[in-house]
């Protein structure tokens, strides 16, 4: 009796150890995006797609700290208005067609399987919401190169206010972004499928990580 006690008292503590939460940004009501009302001194930089893309982590089960999946989903166009050597406004667009799986080979039929699903109603939703999108509103400066932007992410159809941090450098023509990996909560937009009702390997976290690159020229 006492090991039968003893085993499911460490086995409780290994799940309640591995099932910690990541910290996720906060996701509040977007917000009302306008552009600045001085607009003397912006310079408008346009996306370069080649050298643009969002970086995605997904975690199955009790796992943490180490990603499942990963993959990368294309920013196509968009503009980042500058003034004073601070991004103002800005708006990137991300297909979700173009989202992809870079932890099983491309060959393996995992791989489309898992690009099918994520792009199916249990997640993005792809056939009905074609595109995500990203719009500052916000930037406050945070230090050299780097700045706190807020912004309105659009997933699924629904619009979060979130505010990231991100190393900003500009050279000449040529302005470039760079997030740390922040996590977002997937059901703050309506992604709910095998969320924490379920347990073991059948639960896919609520965690979602994602780092950002962006670089954009006048």
């Amino acid at each position: 009796m006492k090991k039968v006690l003893l085993y499911i008292l460490i086995t409780s503590i290994f799940i309640a150890c591995n099932n910690q939460k990541m910290p996720t940004v906060v996701a509040q009501d977007a917000t009302v995006v306008s552009l600045p009302t001085d607009t003397a001194n912006i310079n408008v930089f346009k996306l370069d797609s080649t050298a643009s893309t969002l970086l995605w982590e997904g975690y199955e089960g009790l796992a943490l700290g180490k990603a499942q999946h990963t993959g990368s989903l294309n920013i196509t166009s968009g503009t980042i208005n500058v003034q004073n050597n601070l991004p103002v406004a800005g708006k990137f667009i991300m297909p979700i067609i173009s989202l992809k799986v870079t932890d099983i080979p491309s060959d393996k039929p995992g791989n489309a399987k898992l690009v099918a699903h994520l792009c199916d109603a249990d997640f993005f939703d792809a056939a009905n919401f074609a595109t995500a999108k990203f719009e500052i509103t916000n930037t406050i400066p945070k230090g050299k190169d780097s700045v706190n932007i807020t912004g309105n992410l659009t997933l699924k159809g629904i619009s979060k206010s979130i505010t990231i941090p991100a190393a900003i450098n500009i050279n000449d023509n040529i302005l470039t972004a760079t997030t740390p990996k922040f996590y977002i909560n997937r059901k703050d937009w309506g992604m709910h499928y095998h969320s924490e009702n379920s347990l073991g390997d059948e639960m896919i976290r609520n965690e979602m990580g994602i780092i950002i690159n962006v670089t954009a020229k006048k």
